[in-house]
């Protein structure tokens, strides 16, 4: 006689967790805040609500890191009969994450310039990162912020290595002289964006109205 084994209510637990975590995130699906390209269109739309743009939070598109190159320190010694010289040569390399929140520090009259700062003690477009529209009107970085007592910066895209650097672009050179920072590539050069959250969702409003009806009175009619 086969005997079916019957599971113990324990190991059926984790599955009806694991069920009810599944349905509860795809309820909160429509209200999570998805990233989108921010462009000069949606740039005008977002100062018609807020003209000073103080609330309104960008995003890169991809990991930026800039490299603050230090002035060779150079020494010079003799030891044991040898002239021993030896160059130091130090850097900074500055981070900025997808994740890392940016605010609008100042912006063109045009909406097509903005100076973003992703560090609260930045508040001048002096240490701001420059981002033009391109020719897709999307927002490119176009220069970063120089640092005192340090060489030129070397922005690259994503990390550090060979063919990551960001270098000038023209971004029409019929219509202007405008460039932005790009990584050269075969088909076409590949900037550093920027994005914001945005969540949408569906509102419906209903007003409800009930007939009075009719009394036992208005029934009978008049007499």
């Amino acid at each position: 006689m086969c005997t079916r084994s019957r599971r113990s209510p324990h190991l059926r637990r984790p599955r009806r967790l694991a069920v009810a975590a599944v349905a509860l995130l795809a309820a909160l699906a429509p209200a999570c805040a998805r990233r989108q390209a921010l462009d000069a269109p949606a740039l005008t739309r977002l100062r018609a609500v807020d003209p000073e743009l103080r609330q309104l939070r960008v995003y890169l598109d991809h990991r930026l890191v800039v490299v603050y190159p230090d002035e060779e320190a150079r020494s010079l010694a003799v030891r044991r009969g040898v002239v021993e010289e030896a160059t130091v040569a130090e850097s900074l390399r500055h981070v900025v994450r997808r994740r890392s929140a940016g605010a609008v520090i100042a912006a063109t009259d045009d909406g097509r310039g903005l100076w973003v700062s992703f560090d609260p003690a930045c508040e001048t477009v002096d240490c701001a990162f420059h981002f033009i529209a391109a020719g897709d009107d999307a927002f490119a970085l176009a220069e970063v912020p120089a640092r005192a007592g340090r060489g030129a910066p070397e922005p690259h895209r994503g990390r550090v290595v060979e063919g990551t650097r960001l270098r000038p672009q023209l971004v029409d050179p019929q219509v202007s002289a405008a460039q932005i920072l790009a990584v050269p590539r075969r088909r076409g050069s590949v900037p550093v964006g920027l994005e914001l959250r945005r969540r949408a969702g569906e509102r419906e409003r209903v007003d409800t109205e009930r007939a009075r009806g009719f009394d036992r009175a208005d029934a009978e009619g008049p007499r």
